[in-house]
């Protein structure tokens, strides 16, 4: 199992990665916690009233947990007060997500992740909930816990797959299964992966770690070396043999 906190580790570097995503949206999120951007688009009306988000938006201090807290709950209370379900929501969400990730509450993260998927239905909000919801039950030691938030990022995993073809997505969500112990599906997700993504390095480097557990040595040694071959940066040679090094095999 701790091999595959390893993977996951990778998989984290896709989220971080995921959330730039909420600054490259200009009509959805709040570009940074202490300076709002002047971009109009942002100035979207709530419900019946004029107020815009950068009306209701104000500096925080993000080294303050107790400021950060207080923020929340006044986004939380302001959330209460509009439509919560609708795109003038957005914004109120993505400072959440960002909030909660400073204080290391993925789960805090992932619920708001998950209301701009419903609103926005994009394949990356749900690609991001799913990364959230894993993250933190790799955090919990309660099984019970544990299942309840892997089976959240399975379901995100889900409606994301139905938006999206994007090899990394697949990637990512083989992972879920695999600690949910579908080991068939993570193996037949990642073989047809790489059936339609045949130079995607992740899709054979995970499945080469998937039989390395499975003790089909030579399996898994085949395909590791596929991903190294297939590895197009030093970053992702950093990666695969950071991942080997966690374990006996000798490429």
């Amino acid at each position: 199992m701790y091999r595959w906190y390893l993977i996951f580790f990778v998989v984290s570097i896709a989220g971080l990665a995921a959330i730039i995503y909420l600054d490259s949206r200009p009509d959805d999120t709040d570009e940074d916690l202490a300076q709002p951007s002047s971009n109009p688009q942002h100035h979207e009306s709530f419900g019946q009233t004029s107020e815009t988000y950068f009306d209701f938006h104000s500096d925080i201090d993000v080294s303050s947990q107790e400021s950060i807290e207080f923020r929340i709950g006044e986004i939380e209370q302001r959330l209460s007060e509009i439509d919560a379900r609708s795109r003038g929501a957005i914004p109120f969400y993505g400072e959440l997500v960002l909030l909660y990730q400073q204080l290391g509450r993925q789960d805090g993260a992932a619920e708001a992740s998950r209301h701009i998927a419903m609103i926005a239905d994009d394949a990356e909000d749900w690609w991001r909930a799913g990364l959230f919801n894993h993250q933190w039950a790799q955090r919990l030691t309660d099984q019970s816990g544990r299942d309840f938030y892997l089976n959240r990022s399975a379901e995100a995993f889900e409606e994301a797959i139905i938006l999206s073809d994007n090899p990394s997505l697949y990637t990512d969500f083989s992972i879920t299964l695999i600690s949910l112990g579908d080991e068939n599906r993570a193996v037949q997700m990642l073989q047809d992966t790489i059936s339609d993504n045949p130079d995607y390095y992740r899709a054979f480097l995970y499945l080469g770690m998937i039989y390395y557990e499975s003790d089909k040595k030579d399996e898994s040694i085949a395909y590791i070396n596929r991903s190294i071959e297939m590895a197009n940066t030093d970053e992702e040679l950093e990666i695969i043999h950071s991942l080997i090094a966690g374990t006996s095999i000798e490429i």
